[in-house]
């Protein structure tokens, strides 16, 4: 009879020990103020350790390695140094998913990760066709900088003068789509102005997509002699 009950708790410990599988890819919503931010987490195995790195596709971040991933039994602990960010997580079998929140500088806000892909809608970009017009890729150089900065030429394909704009970026490291929280506003308005006979122009900055240089230790008055040699 022993011999039966310490067979039936071995079974009972195998199954719980495989009925959480950590590798794979984990999604989650953080919601700050107003704002959604979306999470993923993607965890392999390697030998008897696990690796991951983190996606935060709405701010264009991608491959963000985890510095220290560590999962005892059901409770996942993901830590990344280089941005001080650390989520715990204790899985639920219920609902197949991960339930705990993450810490950043300070801030402490929930979060619940599934293996359920998070699809971003973006309806205004459904309506964007290039084929309506030209786009062209432009190499612009600030050789007292040592810069290049890589962009798209967008303009009519009726063959005339065209008015010309250029999109300049605010704050913060952009792409020529000026891509944030998985918008892209400038691919938006290059589509809308190009479409109303414009020549539009939008560039990388310089250390971000193609453009070469150095984001961080760039001043305002760098950004400045970017923005000249580009009119």
């Amino acid at each position: 009879m022993k011999r039966l009950l310490l067979l039936f708790v071995c079974t009972l410990l195998t199954l719980n020990l495989f009925a959480f599988e950590p590798a794979g890819d984990w999604n989650g919503t953080v919601t700050i103020g107003p704002s959604k931010l979306n999470i993923v987490f993607h965890i392999s195995q390697a030998g008897e350790e696990y690796k991951a790195t983190m996606d935060s596709p709405d701010q264009g971040a991608f491959g963000i390695p985890v510095t220290q991933v560590a999962i005892k039994q059901d409770s996942v602990t993901l830590t990344i140094n280089a941005i001080n960010f650390k989520f715990s997580g204790v899985y639920n079998e219920s609902s197949d998913k991960i339930e705990g929140g993450f810490s950043q500088n300070g801030l402490t806000l929930p979060l619940v990760l599934s293996k359920k892909v998070v699809v971003i809608n973006r309806p205004q970009e459904e309506n964007i066709n290039p084929q309506l017009y030209t786009n062209e890729e432009l190499i612009v150089a600030n050789t007292e900088a040592g810069v290049e900065l890589h962009g798209t030429l967008s303009y009519p394909k009726k063959k005339s003068r065209h008015h010309a704009i250029i999109l300049i970026s605010g704050s913060g490291p952009q792409n020529r789509d000026e891509e944030v929280f998985g918008h892209k506003p400038f691919l938006i308005l290059s589509d809308f102005l190009t479409r109303k006979g414009y020549a539009v122009f939008r560039y990388d900055d310089r250390g971000v997509g193609k453009s070469t240089g150095n984001f961080k230790d760039a001043t305002t008055s760098d950004f400045a002699s970017d923005t000249r040699v580009v009119i």
